[in-house]
C-alpha cells in the first residue's frame, strides 16, 4: 500500500513488520499496554527502565521501576513491595510511642489580680490610739479620756491581785504554795479519803495516838478460851484481856509473842511497854503457870511483893497481870502479879 502524501486513520491498530515511513504528522495516543507504541517525546519524559502498565509487572527484580499511566504514578520494587515514589499519599498513622520524660518546670506565671475585699468585722472595744505626735505609744484614749499605759497595767494587775497578801500576789508564789502540783485538787482529795471521819464509828489499826483525851468510859474486847489451862500462848497483838473459861488441867508455861507471824521484838520498839491480863479458872484442883517465855526465850518475872506464887487457888479465878518492858533489842523486864477472885 502506497502511503506517500496520504492522510489516513488506523481504527483497529497498525502493525509494521518490514519497516516503513510516514510523512507528515503522526499522532500517537498515550500508551496503556506493554504492546502500545510511544513517541520519543513521551519516552524521554519518563525515567529510564520503568515498565509502563496499569497493573504491577509480574516477577519484578529488586530496584525495578513501574509507571502507572492512568495515575502518572511511579513505583520502585523494594523488599517484595511496590513503593510509591514522589509525594504519594502517606500510609496509616503508626501506634503512639511511649511518653517521653517530663520536661523542666516552667517559669512561675504572673501574679493574679487582688481579690475582693472581705466583709467588715464586728466593732471592737472603744479604744483608740492617740495622735503619735509628742506622746507616741505612751497613752491611749477611751471614751475621750487619756490614760497612760502604765496606769492601765497597774489597774489590771490590781484587779487580778485583789488585796492578796504580799507572799501570794504572783503566779509563782501561788504555785509554790500549792507545792507546784498541777493536780493539787486530786492530791488533796486522795489524802483526805484516808482520814478518819469525825462522825460515826472508825476502826484504827496499828495507829499511834498522841496528845489525846478519852471522853467517857472505854470498852475493851476480851478473848475467851474454853480449853482448860495446861500452858498458854499469849498473842499480845490480839486482846489485852484473855479468859480461860474452863478448869485448868495442869501447870504449864506461858509464852508471849506478837502473833503467829510477828515477834514481840518486831512488834515493840525499845523503851515501850505493854500490859496484858490472863484469867485462869481452877476447880477443886488448882494449877498455875510455873514458867514464862517471850518469843520462845525463857524469862523470870519480877513478882508483886517479891515472892513468886507456888500454886493456884481452888474453885476460883486467878487473875495474872503482866507488864512487858522492852529495854533493848530482844531484852525485856517482865513484871507479874497474881490475884484471886472467888
Amino acid at each position: 500500500m502506497a502511503t506517500d502524501n496520504k492522510d489516513f486513520k488506523v481504527k483497529h491498530g497498525l502493525q509494521v513488520t518490514e519497516g516503513g515511513s510516514f510523512g507528515g504528522t503522526v499522532t500517537v495516543a498515550t500508551p496503556t499496554l506493554a504492546t502500545h507504541a510511544a513517541t520519543k517525546e513521551y519516552v524521554d519524559a519518563k525515567p529510564g527502565g520503568y515498565i509502563v502498565s496499569e497493573t504491577p509487572p509480574a516477577s519484578p527484580t529488586e530496584g525495578a521501576g513501574w509507571y502507572k499511566s492512568s495515575t502518572s504514578q511511579t513505583y520502585i520494587y523494594y523488599d517484595g513491595f511496590w513503593v510509591e515514589e514522589g509525594n504519594g499519599t502517606g500510609g496509616a498513622t503508626g501506634p503512639t510511642g511511649p511518653q517521653g520524660p517530663t520536661g523542666p518546670t516552667g517559669a512561675t506565671g504572673p501574679t493574679g489580680p487582688t481579690g475582693a475585699t472581705g466583709p467588715t468585722g464586728p466593732a471592737g472595744l472603744d479604744l483608740v490610739l492617740p495622735s503619735q505626735q509628742n506622746n507616741a505609744g505612751k497613752y491611749l484614749t477611751t471614751n475621750g479620756t487619756s490614760t497612760s499605759w502604765a496606769d492601765v497595767v497597774t489597774e489590771v494587775t490590781s484587779a487580778i491581785v485583789d488585796s492578796a497578801p504580799g507572799t501570794l500576789d504572783t503566779l509563782n508564789e501561788l504555785a509554790a504554795a500549792l507545792g507546784d502540783d498541777a493536780n493539787f485538787a486530786t492530791t488533796i482529795t486522795n489524802s483526805l479519803s484516808g482520814k478518819a471521819s469525825l462522825t460515826g464509828t472508825e476502826t484504827l489499826t496499828n495507829k499511834t495516838l498522841t496528845n489525846y483525851s478519852v471522853i467517857g468510859q472505854t470498852k475493851e474486847d476480851i478473848l475467851i478460851s474454853t480449853t482448860g489451862f495446861s500452858g498458854y500462848t499469849y498473842d499480845v497483838m490480839s486482846d489485852g484481856v484473855q479468859f480461860i473459861n474452863a478448869n485448868s488441867t495442869a501447870n504449864g508455861t506461858i509464852n508471849f509473842r506478837g502473833n503467829n507471824s510477828t515477834t514481840i521484838n518486831d512488834f515493840m520498839a525499845t523503851n515501850q511497854s505493854i500490859t496484858c491480863v490472863l484469867l485462869i479458872t481452877n476447880g477443886s484442883t488448882a494449877f498455875y503457870p510455873n514458867a514464862f517465855q517471850i518469843d520462845g526465850n525463857s524469862i523470870v518475872p519480877k513478882w508483886q511483893g517479891g515472892t513468886a506464887p507456888t500454886s493456884g487457888n481452888t474453885n476460883s479465878i486467878d487473875a495474872y497481870t503482866f507488864t512487858i518492858l522492852k529495854t533493848a533489842s530482844a531484852t525485856y523486864t517482865l513484871l507479874a502479879s497474881q490475884t484471886k477472885f472467888a
